[in-house]
């Protein structure tokens, strides 16, 4: 068991080192990675979640007036701080939110062409962004006293934009969040033996948990779903209720999605996966079968990412990606059938970082040109392609040439005549239907220097699932 440190009458864990799995994603040891559920088909809602492709996480709350830390600045660092209480921050704290602005923030996501927002409802160290009937460690109970939470969902339902509330499983202020004993909790899948203390403080904690989930999804709808995080918090000795939860609010609230990150199983409980930064970008799971590549029936995931390498405000760090790289991982995420969901950290203030809106208001000028070859889209189920990825919708197939190819790429499709090429740009693209496939003739240099388009129509259309040219 890792160390542990006292926080007055709690006992706080540090989190347990990460162990990687074949996947690149961390799992605890032993614990093998739980597959997807079987479902006959996608349900609508999840087909929706698919189609948006790119969506704005926005983490912000307390945690940004502590940026400065390591460990709450950083997507790398373990969140460790169970001796942080936010009383301490005092007239800042009372600052905190004085140019909030929601309606600025849907705003920018608009114009970035961001389809959804996922806000910080309450990150791990507790401190809630909205109202509560359980605790007064909250925003509206003490410092700004506002209720950050329902004046972005206020903003969020005039401005038709779905908001996901992300919701951290763990929280390191609650009293009866506490590791459970691992080693007593073989031969009781269930939990520690009834009747123990542990037993008795994690069944609180749980109620705790449902109260509060029940209050977000009652009180600030209609919500487009839950956004769950353990964080490092995870494995043997943290037995989250994912299956119960995902019972509670399909049942309560069936257009809500249920999403969000788990290393230990739970995934199946989920409407759709999450991947961190590069992790996402070489799966090599279950969306790829053998022999094959991304699927347009795959379950739905998320690859999130930072603009610069930090989740909350972090003034110090000035690594900020440029616009072609956040452009192409775009692509990326959506050529593996992916959402990619791309966060910006306001300042303490509320205000956003003119660096990210910059960078985001670059990103929505290209969407503007180019997002008919991203959003609704499907994979068409080939294995990768040494140039780029091929994407899906209607009669049409989008070919995003990340890697240019030379003065001819020949797709190997010999079962579909192609009836028309053009750049997505509207400039003709010269073609041959041959006995080989597909031959496509191209320039020496690259049509565009980001990504380009080709735009190919078909004898019969690919449909917006995805079924591949043959």
């Amino acid at each position: 068991m890792p160390p542990l440190r006292k926080k007055g009458n709690l006992t706080a864990v540090q989190p347990p080192q990460w162990v990687y799995g074949r996947e690149g994603m961390p799992v605890s040891p032993g614990v093998r990675r739980a597959e997807p559920p079987l479902r006959e088909s996608l349900s609508t809602r999840q087909e929706w979640f698919k189609d948006l492709k790119f969506g704005m996480f926005i983490h912000w709350g307390v945690e940004s007036l502590v940026a400065t830390h390591a460990d709450l600045a950083s997507p790398g660092a373990p969140w460790s701080a169970p001796d942080f209480d936010a009383r301490s921050l005092g007239a800042e704290l009372e600052r905190l939110g004085e140019h909030f602005d929601p309606a600025a923030w849907v705003s920018l996501a608009e114009r970035a062409g961001q389809r959804y927002i996922c806000f910080t409802a309450k990150h791990h160290l507790g401190f809630a962004n909205y109202t509560s009937r359980h605790s007064d460690y909250t925003a509206a109970a003490m410092g700004p006293r506002r209720d950050f939470l329902r004046l972005l969902a206020d903003e969020c339902h005039r401005g038709n934009m779905p908001l996901f509330a992300y919701l951290a499983l763990s929280d390191m202020h609650h009293p009866d969040f506490r590791p459970l004993d691992a080693a007593a909790l073989q031969g009781h899948p269930e939990g520690v033996p009834s009747g123990s203390p542990e037993r008795a403080a994690w069944q609180r904690y749980e109620a705790y948990l449902f109260a509060q989930l029940e209050e977000l999804a009652t009180g600030y709808g209609p919500l487009a779903g839950f956004w769950l995080d353990p964080g490092p918090w995870n494995g043997p000795s943290y037995r989250y209720p994912m299956a119960r939860i995902e019972e509670m609010v399909h049942s309560r609230f069936p257009r809500m999605l249920v999403g969000g990150r788990d290393w230990d199983g739970a995934e199946q409980n989920y409407d759709s996966r999450v991947f961190l930064g590069d992790e996402g970008l070489v799966l090599s799971y279950d969306l790829y079968p053998a022999g094959s590549g991304p699927q347009p029936g795959a379950w739905p995931f998320e690859v999130c990412d930072t603009l610069n390498d930090s989740w909350f405000c972090n003034p110090q760090d000035r690594n900020h990606k440029d616009v072609s790289t956040l452009i192409r991982r775009l692509v990326e995420v959506a050529g593996r059938g992916g959402n990619y969901l791309l966060n910006q950290g306001p300042l303490p203030s509320g205000a956003v970082n003119p660096e990210d809106v910059r960078r985001l208001d670059a990103v929505g000028e290209w969407l503007r040109r180019n997002g008919e070859a991203i959003y609704g889209t499907r994979p068409l189920g080939t294995p990768a392609q040494p140039w780029g990825w091929p994407l899906a919708k209607g009669a049409n197939v989008y070919l995003h040439i990340l890697r240019w190819p030379g003065e001819c790429l020949t797709l190997p499709w010999t079962g579909t005549q192609v009836t028309a090429a053009r750049w997505l740009d509207g400039e003709p693209l010269p073609f041959d239907n041959s006995p080989e496939g597909v031959a496509l003739h191209l320039s020496a240099a690259p049509h565009d220097e980001v990504d380009s388009i080709a735009v190919l129509s078909f004898s019969a259309g690919c449909g917006s699932e995805g079924a591949a040219p043959t």
